[in-house]
């Protein structure tokens, strides 16, 4: 995947499957401790299902994303997975709109 950022000359090149090469590391050099991925921001723009159908596959099991909107939509796309949202719920119709997923 290549980003190109239009008002400069800064490109990204970036490879998916490093992504699960970086994830399999991290996970030998944690010994027993849960690895979980922050996904927020639509993966900070790599595209969240991609990443997370690509870690998934690798064993991560639990994701963080910002909002409340960020985990009802990767509830809506990946049912097996833990997922936290950093910004928390902070009233009731959001809750009651969580637990719908």
């Amino acid at each position: 995947m290549i980003i190109e950022k239009k008002d400069s000359n800064l490109i990204f090149d970036i490879n998916l499957k490093n992504l699960a090469i970086n994830y399999q590391y991290l996970k030998q050099i944690s010994s027993s401790a849960e690895v979980a991925v922050s996904v927020k921001a639509n993966s900070y723009g790599l595209g969240v299902i991609e990443t997370c159908t690509i870690l998934i596959k690798n064993g991560c099991k639990s994701f963080f994303v910002a909002t409340s909107e960020e985990g009802i939509f990767l509830r809506k796309n990946f049912s097996n997975i833990n997922i936290y949202v950093l910004n928390g719920i902070n009233d009731l119709e959001t809750y009651l709109k969580v637990l719908k997923y």
